[in-house]
């Protein structure tokens, strides 16, 4: 027995309607308009899943990317949430209006096939993060999302209309080159770790992070093909364009296919476990290295930080979690504040000074082992977020286009290069003191 849903949205904004000559044939109208995300009924639209042929995982990695850009994890982003996401779509049996900012839509449900049953045909992960979001009232006013809710569709196109907007028309690089199976060295490199669940290696495996991540950050420290030598040419896509270092590795699986070379990537699975621990000790100490540098700072309020805001206006406390730095931890290291992802990958990249490359073993290891590197961050860190604020404050307080300047990038790896000279000018001065002492015996 079919059964009337009816939902009410209030304060839209930018209503429209949209009807075309095919959809005046049989009588279909568009509507689109925007809304407040906070003040939608995100529970009662998760029920109209008839036409969606997928169930919302709000604990997927895109799911969660998501959510931080709704409540506004980058603050430069608040107000264009619906500007980026493409909102959400729904299947309605008629769409009134209420009066200037108020319209009720009635949705048919129990039509006896759930596929041709009303309701949201693309959006449910949208909304699902939105109710998550609404839990914690994290969402600020400022972020709207847009529906588009099509009027009169035919049961027999309801399922259409439901799995065209939700099929794939590409495979993900990653699956494809997960099938052929080149990523089990790197899986294999990390199988004992306490994070190796974190990591999803193909589409829709669930984790916080997923093979782009990781080819993201060991692309970031990849010396043949960045080699230290070239002082202008840097990493840049590693936060740029993440899916240009799939497709390098890919390129190099395709290589060693034809022509049996070995791939700069497959030379990185040694220092694997020690790229991914830098990542996560950089984003996650920085603010501790600020505050060497500058003591009564107040790193927190730093554009180039990351943090969770509560209805108070104070940061929530251990938002973040580091699952990278906790191997073999009963619990992940967590923690308020978080360096910005694109300012975390060009300090990751400045560590490149050390890394050395064995063309004859192919292998990539650390000069003076991975404790000099933990050293280096140690004494440097506090310096690097001090040159990374300057040019926060050059562009406007931009996280984003701060991850993206090219001089930071090139000053960044100046300044381990030169610390780097300085520990190896060291290291001579000592060496050379203890064969005159040697002489002189």
């Amino acid at each position: 027995m079919s059964q009337k849903i009816e939902v009410t949205f209030t304060g839209v904004e930018s209503a429209r309607r949209l009807q075309n000559a095919a959809d005046a044939k049989r009588k279909i109208v568009r509507h689109t308009f925007d809304v407040q995300a906070g003040s939608i009924a995100p529970d009662l639209l998760l029920e109209l899943d008839g036409p969606n042929p997928r169930t919302p995982n709000i604990r997927k990695k895109a799911a969660k990317q998501l959510k931080d850009s709704l409540i506004g994890a980058d603050p430069s982003t608040v107000g264009a949430f619906h500007l980026a996401h493409a909102g959400v779509r729904g299947v309605v049996k008629s769409f009134k209006r209420v009066d200037d900012t108020t319209y009720k839509a009635v949705f048919e449900t129990g039509s006896g096939t759930k596929s041709e049953d009303h309701g949201i045909a693309n959006g449910l992960h949208t909304v699902a993060v939105i109710g998550e979001a609404l839990k914690g009232g994290e969402i600020p006013p400022e972020q709207y999302v847009t529906f588009t809710l099509i009027e009169n569709v035919p049961r027999t196109l309801v399922p259409y209309v439901g799995e065209g907007l939700n099929t794939n028309i590409q495979v993900a690089e990653e699956s494809i080159i997960n099938l052929g199976g080149a990523f089990e060295p790197f899986k294999d490199a990390i199988r004992g770790a306490t994070y190796f669940d974190e990591i999803g290696w193909h589409e829709n495996e669930p984790g916080e992070y997923d093979a782009r991540d990781v080819f993201a950050i060991l692309n970031a420290l990849n010396v043949v093909l960045y080699p230290n030598e070239d002082k202008d040419r840097h990493p840049v896509e590693s936060y740029e364009k993440q899916s240009r270092c799939i497709a390098a590795f890919h390129e190099e699986v395709r290589d060693k296919e034809n022509n049996n070379e070995n791939g700069s990537f497959e030379a990185m699975i040694p220092i694997l476990r020690d790229a991914l621990f830098l990542y996560d000790t950089i984003r996650s100490d920085a603010r501790n290295r600020y505050l060497k540098a500058v003591p009564g700072g107040k790193p927190g309020r730093l554009a180039i930080m990351e943090a969770r805001y509560g209805k108070d206006g104070n940061a929530m406390p251990d938002v973040w979690s580091f699952p990278f730095i906790s191997d073999a931890k009963d619990d992940y290291e967590r923690g308020t504040y978080r360096l910005a992802k694109g300012v975390t990958f060009a300090m990751l990249a400045a560590f490149r000074n050390f890394v050395q490359y064995d063309a004859k073993r192919n292998r990539m290891s650390w000069i003076g082992g991975f404790k000099a590197v933990r050293t280096a961050w140690e004494i440097n860190g506090g310096d690097m977020m001090m040159a990374a604020n300057d040019v926060s404050q050059a562009v406007n307080y931009n996280p984003n286009a701060v991850g993206k300047n090219r001089p930071l990038w090139r000053q960044l790896h100046q300044m381990i290069s030169s610390y780097q000279l300085q520990i190896e000018a060291e290291n001579l001065r000592n060496e050379l003191a203890a064969m005159k002492a040697e002489a002189n015996a």
